[in-house]
């Protein structure tokens, strides 16, 4: 087994103990800044760089099957190298979905269009939509000889197998639609080994203060945290926040408020009777295991649907104004104070502790391996 990454990714993977090769890979803050704005991170630029070094591992490395995790262009090198592709992505990025996607806050015809024009024409608007972001696709996989796509949830899947991290309850598709090489495995939630901190002790676990899990990766801006953070601990909340930096600045300082750069993300989810995240998949999945629902910030598309599925459930529930402190602490103490968003969250973890998402994904791609 050989691994290819760069930045944070190669960081755990050769801190676990395996060799990474490095992997052209896009600047984390660049991406990060273009999908705020509503647009792709894939560009065809991008896409070109990506596929170009892609081809050069595949050529030294000459693996039986290349496993990409949400890496698009994959769809493109592995093709061109003749490679069995298997790509691990989530449901919604197929087109066998069964539930309507509403337009991403983010998108920008939803910024400058009434949301009842946008409503009244979602189907219209979601093919379009896909179609258009399938076009840097296109035009690469033209310059290697490749057929076109027709939605960009052609390029984020794979014909070979496509292994959904996901539980059909979060995510159903349409079973009559959905392709036998299409196939759920449960979610793979990550998790570096960390210590409990030496403050833990000092929680009130005893239910009698709530607790409030805030954890917004290394995207979540500080103030907002700090903002936020305070508002609930004024309301008697016990506050618990992680930074993903050294520092966390006003953090330290608040009556009420806890913080640690990392924490050990399952005890922490178990522990809060609400975690307050950026709407991540990882996240989401990491506290409804626990039974814990869900307040999201999304920033950026994926996150939007996802907590389109967390609102469809009742398992929480997204701030009208996600960058307002005084709304988002609205919300959370919204979800605190009605036990049913608990209640619906623990009846969904039944489901997902049944899953095996890792064990799920490598016997998968055993038998793939096997059957090439």
């Amino acid at each position: 087994m050989l691994f290819a990454a760069s930045g944070d990714n190669a960081f755990w993977i050769e801190k676990a103990g395996h060799m990474s090769r490095p992997v052209y890979t896009r600047n984390k803050e660049d991406t990060l800044e273009c999908l705020r704005r509503g647009g792709s991170a894939f560009d065809e630029n991008t896409l070109r760089d990506y596929v170009r070094d892609e081809l050069r591992v595949l050529e030294e490395l000459r693996p039986d099957v290349v496993v990409g995790d949400f890496r698009a262009s994959l769809s493109i090198s592995a093709a061109v190298a003749c490679v069995p592709y298997v790509c691990i992505t989530n449901a919604i990025w197929s087109k066998y979905v069964s539930f309507p996607l509403a337009p991403p806050r983010s998108w920008k015809p939803g910024k400058l269009l009434p949301k009842s024009l946008v409503g009244l024409a979602r189907s219209a608007l979601e093919k379009r939509v896909f179609a258009f972001y399938a076009k840097p696709f296109n035009r690469v996989r033209k310059e290697y000889g490749l057929p076109p796509q027709d939605d960009l949830r052609d390029c984020m899947c794979s014909d070979d197998l496509t292994l959904f991290a996901d539980v059909p309850e979060f995510f159903p598709t349409d079973d009559a639609r959905r392709p036998a090489h299409c196939r759920y495995v449960g979610p793979i939630i990550w998790e570096p080994s960390q210590s409990l901190p030496p403050w833990w002790d000092d929680l009130d676990c005893s239910g009698k203060r709530k607790i409030v899990y805030i954890t917004m990766g290394s995207t979540g801006k500080m103030e907002r945290i700090r903002a936020i953070a305070k508002r609930l601990a004024d309301q008697g909340c016990q506050v618990v926040c992680t930074s993903a930096k050294a520092d966390a600045p006003g953090l330290a300082g608040l009556p009420g408020v806890f913080s640690s750069p990392y924490l050990p993300g399952s005890e922490m989810c178990k522990a809060a009777n609400v975690v307050v995240c950026h709407a991540g998949n990882g996240t989401i999945y990491q506290a409804l295991r626990e039974g814990t629902p869900v307040v999201g910030l999304a920033e950026f598309h994926d996150q939007d649907f996802n907590m389109q599925r967390v609102e469809a459930l009742g398992v929480g529930l997204r701030p009208a104004r996600d960058d307002d402190p005084d709304n988002v602490a609205e919300i959370v103490l919204q979800v605190l104070l009605d036990p049913v968003y608990t209640e619906r969250a623990e009846r969904l973890s039944e489901q997902l502790k049944k899953s095996d998402g890792p064990g799920a994904a490598a016997a998968a791609i055993a038998e793939f391996a096997e059957r090439r």
